[in-house]
Order: C-alpha cells, then sequence, then structure tokens
C-alpha cells in the first residue's frame, strides 16, 4: 500500500500494488500491472498502459494517455480524458465529461451527468448513459447496445 497526503510521481513500473491512496494528484508516467486499486482526491494523469486494474476513483480529473486493458472501474466526479485504447474495461461512470479520442473494446457501461465526447471506434458497448448532456460520437459504432441521452 502506498499512501500520501501530497502527490505520488511514480516513474517506470508498478506491479502486484494493492493499493494507492493520495489526497492529492497521482502522476505514473509508465506501466502498471495487476494493481487493485487507485483512490485520490485529486487528479489521476497516467500516461502509458494499465493492465488488470480493479478499480480508479478520483474527485478530480482522470487524464489517461495510452491504454487500458481489463480495467473494471472508473469513477470520478470531474472529467475523465482516455485518449487512445481501452479493452474489456466494465464501467466507467463520471460527474463531468467524458471524453474519449480513439477505441473502445467490449466496455460494459458508460455513464455521466455532463458530455461524452467520443471520436472514433466503439465496439461491443452495451450502455451509453447521460443525465443531461450531449454524446457526440464521430465515427464508427459496432454492437453498441443502448444509448440514453436525458437532453431531448
Amino acid at each position: 500500500m502506498t499512501v500520501t497526503g501530497g502527490n505520488i510521481n511514480i516513474v517506470i513500473t508498478l506491479v502486484n500494488v494493492n493499493t494507492i491512496v493520495t489526497g492529492g494528484n497521482i502522476n505514473i508516467v509508465m506501466t502498471l500491472v495487476n494493481v487493485d486499486t487507485i483512490v485520490t482526491g485529486g487528479n489521476i494523469n497516467i500516461v502509458m498502459t494499465l493492465v488488470n486494474v480493479d478499480t480508479i476513483v478520483t474527485g478530480g480529473n482522470i487524464n489517461i494517455v495510452m491504454t487500458l486493458v481489463n480495467v473494471d472501474t472508473i469513477v470520478t466526479g470531474g472529467n475523465i480524458n482516455i485518449v487512445m485504447t481501452l479493452v474489456n474495461v466494465d464501467t466507467i461512470v463520471t460527474g463531468g465529461n467524458i471524453n474519449i479520442v480513439m477505441t473502445l473494446v467490449n466496455v460494459d457501461t458508460i455513464a455521466t451527468g455532463g458530455n461524452i465526447n467520443i471520436v472514433m471506434t466503439l465496439v461491443n458497448v452495451d450502455t451509453i448513459a447521460t443525465g443531461g448532456g450531449n454524446i457526440n460520437i464521430v465515427v464508427t459504432l459496432v454492437n453498441v447496445d443502448t444509448i440514453t441521452i436525458g437532453k431531448t
């Protein structure tokens, strides 16, 4: 377990880390493998690859730049900015905006109180729901079961 009231700056690789908790910011630069829980009151900035991470929870923003594989839950009170690829992510929940730029594969649920901006391709996404914002999907959806928008 890593616990701090300030910032965590991790530069290379974490393997089999159960819990990361901080009241500040988490800046992770390269690879996390088999990390159970990441919790922060600030921002999470993850730059490269997460594999088999069970839960990511933040009161601020989550900025994930490259690839997430087998991440069960992402929850944030702020914005989620995911830039490249998500594979086998069960749930994404945010009170703010979700900005996903490239590809989602096998994502069960995306729910937001704000806007969802998805730019490229969704494959096998079960549910997309927004509480009052807009959904902006630009290119291709394959096997998407439900899209629900609270705002008409």
